[in-house]
């Protein structure tokens, strides 16, 4: 099922499938402000860098609705090469 795209008043975006947040191509929802948040299936969630980004700079890391540092992240996410794990340490660390 494709997420529904919801924009707000202050023309912040939401993305659900039926009641819950959830995108697969992108941030679940895009604030104005420039911060972003990933959720699959109404949890915090993103294989591919940090699932809460926010406007000033701060990111975390989240799979399946958990909360990780970095470096558990790192651990917990399947196909990543010691490069890519280096490169998102110099990045985000």
């Amino acid at each position: 099922m494709q997420p529904v795209l919801n924009i707000d008043r202050n023309d912040d975006r939401w993305w659900y499938v039926g009641n819950d947040l959830h995108r697969e191509d992108g941030p679940a929802v895009e604030f104005k402000t420039g911060s972003n948040f990933w959720y699959i299936d109404d949890k915090p969630h993103r294989t591919d860098g940090p699932a809460i980004m926010l406007y000033n700079g701060h990111n975390e890391w989240w799979l399946d609705g958990l909360r990780f540092t970095l470096d558990e992240w790192l651990e917990q996410t399947p196909g990543l090469t010691n490069e890519e794990k280096v490169m998102y340490k110099l990045a985000h660390g």
